[in-house]
């Protein structure tokens, strides 16, 4: 699982970077994985320059994403 990671059994937050990581491993960009998650565009620009955490559901939505990624 890419975008959730853990730590001792506990999931920790997802940085900017595992974020970015996660997209691009989807072949996606800003604007296709707002769309694909429902979210603005912005709200994802935000969690990729650290201005805003992002959720656990996000990175949950994403780390499912990466499981059936239909792009392939």
């Amino acid at each position: 699982m890419g975008s959730l990671r853990r730590v001792h059994g506990q999931a920790r937050a997802v940085t900017p970077t595992h974020l970015k990581a996660a997209r691009s491993r989807l072949g996606l960009s800003q604007t296709a994985l707002a769309r694909e998650l429902g979210l603005h565009l912005r709200t994802i620009a935000g969690y990729e320059t650290g201005q805003n955490p992002v959720p656990r559901h996000v990175a949950l939505a994403i780390a499912y994403l990466e499981t059936q990624n239909p792009w392939e």
